[in-house]
């Protein structure tokens, strides 16, 4: 599932109080690029980074189980 604009919106929006969406902090003396990790993310998972502030992604990846989907069921919708 490839995110649109304005689901990335809704995810950013919800970002601080979601479980299923994680956040992943690259230390500022890490040996690769904040590009290089997000590339690698998207290129060899299902993941997408919904955004990227300073050196903090947010992260989203459809819930496997179908109890946990009532984030990814909003997103589909808009």
């Amino acid at each position: 599932m490839k995110l649109k604009g304005k689901q990335k919106r809704y995810l950013r929006a919800q970002a601080h109080g979601m479980r299923p969406l994680f956040k992943v902090n690259i230390l500022q003396n890490a040996l690769v690029e904040d590009e290089e990790v997000i590339a690698f993310i998207e290129d060899n998972t299902d993941i997408q980074v919904v955004q990227k502030i300073g050196h903090v992604l947010v992260l989203f990846k459809q819930a496997d189980k179908r109890d946990n989907r009532s984030y990814s069921l909003e997103v589909t919708k808009l």
